[in-house]
């Protein structure tokens, strides 16, 4: 889902992620500004659900548990 996020961002920018992440930014377009929201929005949705999420999921596991 995350890199489906991050590869529209790019298509709607008109090229590749650096092209118009880094590149595009620096130039103050739209395009690049929108290409650089969805690689960090993506970056953060992929980060959540594969380390933040099952975290707290391990900690509810942990307190539940009776000590012995």
């Amino acid at each position: 889902m995350a890199g489906s996020l991050m590869e529209f961002g790019a298509s709607v920018a008109g090229g590749c992620s650096i092209g118009n992440g880094l590149v595009k930014t620096e130039m103050m377009t739209w395009q690049g500004w929108l290409a650089l929201l969805f690689m960090i929005f993506g970056a953060w949705t992929a980060s959540y659900f594969m380390f933040i999420r099952p975290q707290i999921k391990r900690q509810k596991t942990a307190v539940k548990r009776p000590s012995p």
